[in-house]
């Protein structure tokens, strides 16, 4: 049989054809798997081997380095897994009896007709290959990324897979990732803002929060890159005065310690009778007896 399709249609020839080729289908399938782990072991190890000592000769923080090996690394074997993949098909599908030659040439006819439904693919290709060489982002690294915040547990050059803080999992095809916020590179930051009502002396609810900070950042000092205190007067309001907090500190570390200075200071400024704004209402009765009638 002459055409596209050259497969065997008789008993007869099944027989003679697996005894023909079913041996260099099998020895194929070895060998595609074989190289498969040969990079997962040989060549991904070399590759983490590579980045860590690029990491020491620059003075890079181990933990953003590990970041970053785990990044190339879940890209290498998404594009080796891809190549092999379509390697092994092409060699099988010929040894089933398709005619891979004219495949490829009606292909031309058949990539017009996906051309528009392949450019999706294509812009997610592209731009996930900008973000893996720009390394704006990298697995473990906590980002917002077409609305949603959450770590990245996943990264190839076609798709960044999310987990929030629900531990919801959310797939995004890179192609639509127009702005990445990284919250988690090479520093964070507490940035908190405190009230205080107009009654109390500014000055003297500055000094208390400095206190508090001092002894705060003394105990964690291993975690702050910069001084805690009160930064300046932020702003003005019906109620009163807001106080900003801030200090640099080692990533991942921002919410946790924001979360306890965030009470620390709370129970000071009670335990010194320091009184923060909260909504008040008044009822006013104009009408009387009358109007209530």
């Amino acid at each position: 049989m002459t055409g596209l399709f050259l497969f065997p249609t008789s008993g007869a020839e099944w027989r003679t054809w697996l005894s023909n080729e079913g041996a260099a289908i099998g020895t194929i399938v070895v060998v595609l798997v074989i190289a498969w782990i040969v990079v997962r072991v040989v060549a991904l190890r070399l590759l983490r081997r590579v980045v860590r000592r690029a990491a020491e000769a620059r003075h890079q923080d181990p933990d953003l380095a590990e970041r970053r090996t785990e990044t190339l690394v879940s890209a290498l074997n998404w594009g080796i897994g891809v190549i092999l993949v379509f390697v092994g098909a092409v060699i099988i599908l010929g040894k089933l009896g398709l005619n891979v030659s004219a495949l490829i040439a009606s292909a031309g006819i058949a990539g017009l007709a996906l051309t528009l439904g392949a450019q999706a693919f294509v812009r997610d290709l592209i731009n996930g290959t900008f973000i893996l060489a720009e390394n704006q982002y990298g697995v473990g690294d906590i980002v917002t990324i077409a609305g949603v915040t959450g770590q990245v547990i996943d990264l190839n050059p076609r798709r960044t897979v999310l987990r929030d803080d629900d531990g919801a999992v959310h797939t995004i095809p890179n192609g639509t990732v127009t702005v990445a916020t990284n919250l988690t590179r090479d520093f964070s930051r507490i940035n908190l803002l405190i009230s205080v009502t107009y009654a109390e002396d500014i000055q003297h609810a500055i000094d208390v929060i400095d206190d508090e900070c001092r002894k705060f950042h003394n105990e964690w000092a291993g975690d702050f890159l910069s001084d805690l205190d009160v930064d300046r007067v932020e702003d003005v309001t019906a109620t009163g005065a807001n106080l900003r907090v801030r200090a640099d500190v080692r990533i991942f570390r921002q919410w946790d310690l924001t979360a306890q200075l965030r009470t620390r200071l709370l129970r000071r400024l009670a335990s010194e009778g320091i009184a923060m704004p909260y909504p008040k209402r008044e009822a006013v009765d104009k009408g009387g007896e009358a109007a209530r009638a």
